[in-house]
């Protein structure tokens, strides 16, 4: 599953989502499950760093239509 994407929200203007998320008690968005080791953090920002370059990879191509 996609945690980012992007939105052509008018002619030659995206915007980047964000598609997935879980929200707390608080309405804290989060982005991850819970981790518990530095391993475990490292793994998930090289996941999301992926899916954002994803994300502005699919905003660049929308631009590019026009």
């Amino acid at each position: 599953m996609r945690k980012f994407n992007a939105l052509e929200t008018m002619p030659r203007h995206v915007q980047i989502t964000l598609d997935s998320w879980t929200t707390g008690e608080g309405d804290e968005i989060f982005l991850s499950p819970t981790l518990v080791s530095e391993q475990e953090v490292d793994e998930h920002i090289d996941y999301l760093i992926k899916e954002l370059n994803k994300a502005g990879a699919i905003a660049k191509k929308m631009l590019k239509r026009e």
